[in-house]
């Protein structure tokens, strides 16, 4: 991977110093506490044969090939419901102001603590997420805030969801106006940050021009570039909290250090935003920089506390950092294999029992073997510790808000704020802008859509040439085929519609963009090469065929007839991308949509009156043609 810029230096850059107004921050400091919060989600399991217990691997041999198919389809084995947790009575509070360190291996629970506090899990209900216990946001609960929560809450996922034909300025210019921003760049807050300012803390200047690509055919920036862009987004709409879930991914370790000093510098401290940052294996200087960490394992919560504090806490414990090991490398090691060379052998042969029945229990049979080693036992200690018991007071004092109660004065402006930052026509015309912009930079599908377009139109005028007016079936012929053309070239547009849906979840879960605007963007964008298609291809149809066979008729009545052809042909078009646009929409993924779409074809071809009389219909199926 190519060496990425440094961020430029924060605390001298003049970016970072007009971020930084405190006074005129629109937002509410924001503190979020979280209770007893339990996650789970229900998975179907598949019930292994006993036939194939044993059984080792297989010839690749056709049969083998299918009945390995079938399995992993559920047609040949059993499956049954079962529900897995991912967090476990997990509690605690994040300050304003601070900037909090997520650490966990793969599978730890760290992206579901993100959503959970993001408000993030009710948008995943096909995954029959439960969560348990509660999430306040300056004693409010998360149930009674209205559906604006996410201007109050910025959440940056770990995938880097982005079109691909659009440059990396264009892509934040755009973020910027779903926030709120002009349309200009002009900075319209003192803490709104404009694209160009965005470009410049993250060093992203020489590459602003580059299309961002994809990891598959279409060449753009690195992958670490990407994933500043995808910061650079999370960083518009002036939120209380910023989420971020594993930015890390791709960076470098300099890029990474000078990213996470920036989040400090500017949106912590300056702004007194709460900054919740989670990361896979951060480096020395990474982790100093944190001032709480949350340790998780396994969806229990290790430690949660002052950072300075943590080495103390498992050393207590007989788990003792070595002076050459990172701390967040031997934290990562707790409740795992790799535990035993962290255990004291001067630590006392026992751990003083902790009032409380169960937890006393255990601890007395600690004393007597070794140090906790699973996480569930390193978890309960926690949770009769200091930190965590002052915490937990700390909460308890908190006035919460009752059920169905009224948020505090600094939330009332929830329910006054619009549910978008922008109205709905304005959001509608960013929209439609970027939709043009993705239109005309899908080249590939132009250039073979505009050769298809002429060769076919000339296929067709001289297959039908001068065609005799007397001749119906041979007209039908003509227009039943020029139809079934336009129809089946939209079909490569299938796989751009279901890549979009990606952007447009993401987005439309920080409530940026409205679902209507989008498909109202999506159809003015198709506007102008549907027209293109049409006139050209109908045109080369309509003339070669000798349509106008009707010479005598005045030259407004020729005009007239051509019009109205090519205007069913228009209208066809667009009912065509329309549809395949549903059947992208309803599909989950390509490789359900294709197949579905050329069913679709089928059923239009066999219903369509040309290939099938309509009266031959079976009345049971004469619906079909209507």
């Amino acid at each position: 991977m190519p060496e990425l810029p440094p961020v430029p230096d924060i605390a001298t850059t003049e970016v970072s110093t007009r971020l930084g107004v405190k006074d005129q921050f629109a937002m509410p400091r924001m503190e979020i506490c979280f209770q007893n919060l339990s996650v789970s989600v229900e998975v179907s399991v598949a019930e292994q044969r006993s036939s194939d217990v044993g059984s080792g691997v297989k010839l690749p041999t056709v049969f083998n090939a299918m009945q390995k198919t079938m399995s992993v389809n559920g047609m040949r084995s059993k499956t049954h419901a079962e529900r897995r947790p991912i967090l476990r009575d997990v509690s605690g509070c994040v300050k304003p102001g601070t900037i909090t360190l997520v650490l966990g291996r793969p599978g730890s629970g760290k992206s579901t603590l993100l959503k959970a506090l993001g408000g993030q899990l009710p948008f995943e209900g096909d995954n029959r997420v439960d969560v348990d216990g509660q999430v306040t946001y300056n004693g409010t609960l998360q149930s009674d805030l209205p559906a604006e929560l996410p201007r109050f809450v910025g959440y940056v996922g770990q995938n880097d969801d982005h079109f691909a034909t659009l440059t990396v300025k264009e892509t934040l210019q755009f973020a910027y106006e779903f926030a709120g921003g002009s349309t200009n760049g002009a900075a319209e807050s003192a803490t709104q940050p404009t694209p160009e300012q965005v470009i410049s803390l993250l060093g992203l200047g020489h590459c602003q021009d580059t299309i961002l690509g994809d990891a598959t055919a279409l060449r753009g920036v690195s992958g670490g570039e990407r994933k500043r862009v995808t910061l650079g987004e999370g960083l518009f709409g002036n939120q209380s909290v910023l989420l971020l879930d594993e930015i890390s991914t791709g960076l470098d370790a300099a890029a990474t250090l000078d990213i996470i000093r920036l989040l400090k510098h500017t949106f912590a401290v300056e702004q007194h935003r709460a900054v919740v940052i989670s990361l896979l294996q951060p480096t020395p200087e990474v982790f100093a920089l944190f001032d709480e960490v949350l340790l998780l394992n396994a969806g229990e919560m290790l430690y949660y506390g002052p950072r300075e504090a943590v080495s103390a806490h498992f050393a207590a414990l007989g788990l003792r950092c070595p002076q050459e090991r990172p701390v967040a490398d031997f934290l990562l090691d707790l409740g795992t294999s790799q535990q035993a060379k962290y255990e004291a052998v001067d630590h006392p042969s026992g751990l003083p029992p902790v009032a409380g029945s169960d937890f006393e229990t255990n601890s007395t049979q600690l004393s007597s073997q070794q140090c906790p080693r699973s996480p569930q036992e390193l978890a309960a200690h926690f949770q009769h510790s200091t930190v965590h018991l002052d915490t937990l007071a700390a909460m308890v004092n908190h006035p919460v808000a009752a059920e169905g109660g009224n948020p505090p004065k600094n939330l009332a402006l929830a329910g006054a704020m619009p549910a978008f930052p922008q109205s709905f026509w304005r959001n509608t015309l960013s929209l439609t802008r970027r939709q043009l912009i993705l239109v005309r930079r899908n080249v590939a599908f132009l250039r073979a859509r505009g050769f298809m377009t002429i060769l076919m139109g000339l296929i067709y005028g001289s297959a039908f040439f001068q065609a005799s007016p007397t001749d119906i079936q041979l007209v039908l012929g003509l227009c039943f085929q020029s139809v079934l053309f336009l129809l089946l070239g939209q079909t490569a547009q299938i796989a751009s519609f279901v890549e979009a849906r990606v952007v447009l979840a993401k987005q439309r879960r920080a409530q940026l963009t409205r679902s209507t605007s989008y498909v109202l963007a999506c159809c003015a964008g198709q506007l102008p090469a549907a027209l293109a298609e049409t006139v050209v291809f109908g045109s080369l149809a309509y003339w070669l065929s000798g349509l106008d066979f009707d010479t005598s008729a005045s030259s407004l009545t020729l005009a007239a007839r051509f019009l109205a052809f090519e205007g069913l042909l228009f209208l066809t078009l667009l009912a065509a991308i329309a549809w395949f646009f549903i059947v992208a929409a309803i599909s989950s993924d390509r490789n359900v949509a294709f197949p579905v779409a050329m069913a679709s074809i089928v059923a239009f071809i066999i219903f369509a009156g040309f290939a099938v009389p309509k009266g031959q219909f079976p009345d049971w199926l004469i619906w079909g043609y209507w």
